[in-house]
């Protein structure tokens, strides 16, 4: 009875979540874990650079970087900016 009140009908399934574990869960990080290197690795070492569309990543990473260490510092922030500029 409670649940037609909430939804107006009865569901075919209800999905219950324990709310500590959403509140712990609920700021994903993202990032790049050595086992998705190493994969990525693997398949450009036996199939080549060619293969899934990784020659991209291939020639970004052997280029050097578009903005130099020194310079990230610098253009951090907006008085470093004016500094610059």
């Amino acid at each position: 009875m409670q649940v037609k009140q909430w939804f107006g009908f009865v569901p075919d399934f209800i999905i219950t979540l324990d709310a500590e574990y959403c509140r712990a869960c609920g700021a994903p990080v993202f990032t790049i874990r050595g086992h998705n290197v190493e994969a990525f690795v693997g398949v450009v070492r036996r199939y080549g650079a060619n293969a899934a569309g990784v020659r991209v990543i291939v020639n970004a990473a052997n280029r050097p970087p578009e903005i130099a260490l020194a310079k990230i510092i610098a253009h951090a922030c907006g008085t470093c900016q004016l500094r610059v500029a």
